[in-house]
């Protein structure tokens, strides 16, 4: 087995607009910097007369990355078992292309509610991002959800335990009765990022939180259970593009490693072409290639060869990669700022289905044939039940069957998962169309092509 000390999950923090996201994360990320960082980060703060930004200015200050599609930035938190990285997402682009990817690809979603009297009822109510944050998470499988219930010294609550039991109440109401999820499995935590109380250590204020005698934030995410690490899962690799030289009976492909370890001498299978080819040597690499490399490698010639856009894995692997009849996925619609209006999905249109989500490479067009009940991503509640006579619009979520009009393959999606696998995105068929998302998913189930990999295996 890998060693968790070594593993990257990715964490998304969510929540309404001023609901104290950025103290939270700012105080995870303050209180693991040095002195020096701490000082000046406080200093520069003062300079200005504002003492509580030093949070804001000290996650600046941290050491940060850039996601490799996305310019987001990401803080890493370094935890006993495992390395987080930390994406704070404002409310004002949920419904945006990039910042609906994070959630795909994200391994824990942490919900971040203000407990002061009027902000928790802002946020929860109909035209809040509270409602919205917590569709978002439960539709698009960043899952666990972990609900950060912050602003516990506001004079409003006082370190109310009363305020927290009414806040985790109507929350897990929402949970139940709207998205169907078991309130037993989230988890809640009281915070307050001003004093540092339960965010990396149990309470700082004396007696003020005596009454949680759960743990705090940093040890409720040291505490998530981890799956399978990515290079223990079977070989998927995202093929970008393939070149052939005269004179070598072999191409050349490359390709990002999405799961597994890619070695030389490994039988590989192409989907939807399913072509065999045999990797001769990795080029530029050692004998091995692990999940998140984008590597180039030499494979033995065939009659025809691969296209970019294919998914391959090991010949021999259990549940081979193949071409999809069809496939089911969840859309969240997407608010469309580039064209002026939203767009409208409806059954029998024709679109480009991006896998992973915005690769250009692996578009494919796809008939949408079928339609289910569509409902609103704050409220939760259904909006159309016969969809197909109708169209789904922004702010809304639905189940949709696509049929490929060419040969593809995808995958369903697992949830919590660290790959990007079996997320997809949606654009319009047409000139220039890629340049428009009209909606974020993940695929839920998958019908393979009868036959798909036992003409080729013979």
């Amino acid at each position: 087995m890998a060693d968790h000390k070594a593993r990257r999950l990715n964490v998304v923090f969510l929540g309404h607009k001023d609901s104290g996201k950025s103290s939270v994360l700012g105080r995870l990320v303050f209180d693991g910097l040095s002195e020096w960082d701490r000082t000046r980060a406080t200093v520069d703060a003062n300079k200005v007369g504002l003492d509580h930004l030093k949070y804001g200015i000290a996650v600046s200050y941290s050491t940060s990355f850039t996601d490799d599609v996305e310019d987001i930035s990401l803080y890493p938190l370094q935890l006993s078992r495992s390395t987080m990285m930390l994406r704070e997402l404002a409310p004002v682009h949920y419904l945006h292309q990039h910042y609906l990817a994070q959630i795909v690809r994200a391994h824990v979603a942490v919900l971040v509610i203000s407990a002061a009297v009027g902000e928790f009822e802002a946020g929860f109510c109909r035209e809040g991002q509270t409602r919205l944050s917590i569709s978002l998470a439960h539709h698009l499988g960043a899952t666990p959800l972990l609900v950060v219930v912050t602003k516990m010294d506001h004079q409003s609550v006082q370190y109310s335990a009363a305020r927290f039991a009414e806040i985790r109440q109507e929350t897990d109401s929402f949970l139940s009765r709207r998205l169907g999820v078991d309130a037993a499995t989230v988890s809640y935590v009281p915070v307050s990022a001003w004093h540092g109380d339960n965010v990396r250590s149990q309470s700082a204020s004396g007696d003020q939180l005596a009454w949680w005698d759960g743990p705090s934030l940093r040890d409720l995410l040291d505490g998530i259970e981890l799956g399978p690490d990515l290079s223990d899962l079977p070989l998927r690799i995202d093929v970008i593009e393939v070149r052939s030289f005269a004179g070598i009976d072999a191409q050349i492909t490359r390709g990002r490693v999405l799961s597994g370890t890619l070695r030389e001498g490994m039988t590989l299978l192409y989907a939807p072409s399913m072509l065999i080819g045999t990797v001769r040597k990795l080029i530029g690499l050692c004998e091995t290639a692990g999940p998140g490399v984008q590597a180039e490698f030499l494979v033995d010639h065939e009659p025809a060869h691969p296209s970019k856009g294919e998914l391959c894995c090991e010949l021999s692997a259990p549940d081979p990669v193949c071409a999809v009849r069809s496939f089911t996925a969840r859309l969240v619609m997407v608010r469309n700022t580039h064209s002026g209006s939203d767009n409208l999905l409806k059954v029998g249109q024709v679109w480009k289905v991006c896998r992973p989500i915005a690769s250009q490479h692996t578009a494919c067009s796809c008939r949408l044939t079928k339609l289910s009940a569509s409902h609103s991503l704050r409220s939760g509640l259904r909006v159309r039940a016969e969809p197909a006579s109708a169209a789904i619009r922004a702010g809304e979520v639905c189940m949709a069957e696509f049929e490929p009009l060419t040969a593809f393959s995808v995958e369903e999606f697992a949830p919590g998962s660290e790959t990007p696998l079996g997320g997809i995105s949606l654009h319009p068929d047409e000139p220039n169309g890629m340049h428009t998302t009209v909606a974020v998913g993940v695929v839920c189930s998958v019908s393979r092509e009868d036959g798909g990999l036992t003409k080729p295996a013979r």
